[in-house]
Formats: C-alpha cells, sequence, structure tokens
C-alpha cells in the first residue's frame, strides 16, 4: 500500500469540534480522516453545489457524524467539517460561499463548457 504526502488543513469550525468532542469519537474521526494519505479520493464523493468534496460517515452513541473534506490540489485537501449530519450540508455550502471556494470551481467549470471542452 502507498503512502503519500498529502497536506491536510482543517477550517476551525473543524478543530473546534475535533477538540471538544470525546476521545473516542475524535479516534474514529483520525481513522477515517487517515484513509486520505493512502487515497485522496477515499470518502465518498458528494455532488451538485459540494461537488469537489467527500465525506467520511462516522456513527458513534447512535449518532451520524460527518467528516467532510476538499481536494485543493493533487497534494493537499483542507477538511470543511466535522460534527454531526444535523445541518452539516449546509453549514459547509455557507462557509464554502464564505471562503469562495464554490464560486472559483464553478467558474471554473463554466470556462470549461464555454471552451467546449
Amino acid at each position: 500500500m502507498m503512502f503519500s504526502v498529502i497536506n491536510v488543513k482543517f477550517v476551525s469550525q473543524a478543530k473546534k469540534f475535533l477538540k471538544k468532542c470525546p476521545s473516542e469519537l475524535k479516534d474514529l474521526f483520525k481513522d477515517k480522516l487517515s484513509a486520505i494519505y493512502y487515497d485522496i479520493e477515499a470518502g465518498i464523493a458528494l455532488s451538485g453545489d459540494l461537488m469537489g468534496c467527500y465525506k467520511f460517515i462516522i456513527e458513534y452513541n447512535g449518532q451520524s457524524y460527518r467528516a467532510v473534506y476538499e481536494i485543493m490540489s493533487d497534494e493537499s485537501v483542507t477538511v470543511v467539517y466535522c460534527g454531526p449530519r444535523k445541518n452539516a450540508y449546509q453549514l459547509i455550502k455557507k462557509s464554502r460561499v464564505v471562503r469562495g471556494t464554490a464560486r472559483k470551481k464553478k467558474r471554473t467549470l463554466a470556462t470549461r463548457d464555454n471552451d467546449g471542452k
């Protein structure tokens, strides 16, 4: 199995959540996210407004959690959300628009479509 050098960054929301959550849950997040080092697209691909993002599903104490990351380059990902499933995707969409990554991706896709590629 090949191990790649991937730079993983966390948005402040994800850092705060992981700092506050129980150690068992934190370990589950770390285990899931460590798969990125072996395959940058290890998570489940999201679509629509969240195209370019991938998720991991974590079940803990009867609750469903999500770790969502965005591939920034072949060697860099940003974890854009860690926390409960409830409202996760709305929060991610809102934060992506604030950071501008959603607009940048849409503009890139529109440029490709206009170029006929």
